[in-house]
């Protein structure tokens, strides 16, 4: 950090320093100028922006476009910039206005997830960009819980046999005060009922299997 200026490999210090303000008197190349750079870094770290600049058309696309808050999120999200981009020239070319980039993104991402078509203009420019990522999340949410719903249904007719080696001289065993009622549950489904019910681990700890568990 105190050392003499001077051209060395990076290491921590040099990208410590990359996002520290930049001096306002500096020079660029003629190539910079050319790709949209008009000394203003809005945000980004030079040593992000300028690499991509030299190297990647999309960058100078959205930068000469103006749409710099959309390359901020973009060069700081790698991998939604290759997944979405297609699907964000569409937008863009259907006149949407993207007001809140992140949120569109994790949109188009759980889009894609759903097995939508990300390169349609009915899918990619909702007039409520909100309340349809929240609905398409919940869509998402409901998709994995009947995934795993159909995995633990796939487990529990694996282990039945073994279960009702372990627990069938029970099965039949039940009792009452007149109010609560009390039985014995009799099949490893019956497990996996009450455990997505009541929302505990009987059916995902595997209770069923244990041979001191009722």
């Amino acid at each position: 950090y105190y050392s003499p200026m001077a051209i060395r490999n990076d290491n921590e210090a040099y990208q410590h320093i990359a996002y520290s303000p930049i001096y306002p008197k500096f020079k660029v190349t003629d190539i910079l100028r050319r790709n949209g750079f008009k000394d203003n870094f809005y945000g980004i770290v030079p040593t992000q922006l300028i690499p991509a600049l030299l190297t990647d058309s999309r960058v100078e696309t959205l930068l000469k476009a103006g749409s710099t808050e959309h390359l901020r999120y973009f060069l700081g999200n790698k991998r939604t910039f290759e997944e979405v981009w297609q699907s964000y020239k569409i937008a863009v070319r259907n006149g949407y206005e993207i007001a809140d980039i992140s949120l569109w993104g994790d949109y188009v991402d759980t889009l894609r997830r759903l097995g939508k078509d990300i390169h349609n203009p009915k899918y990619l420019c909702p007039a409520d960009l909100k309340g349809e990522h929240d609905r398409r999340h919940d869509e998402l949410l409901r998709q994995r819980e009947r995934k795993e719903i159909e995995q633990k249904q796939k487990k529990a007719m694996e282990d039945e046999k073994r279960f009702k080696e372990l627990k069938s001289k029970f099965f039949g065993i039940c009792f009452t005060d007149g109010t609560i009622q009390v039985h014995v549950l009799e099949s490893v489904q019956e497990h996996l009922e009450e455990g997505v019910s009541m929302h505990h681990c009987v059916f995902s700890n595997a209770y069923y299997l244990k041979e001191d568990s009722l």
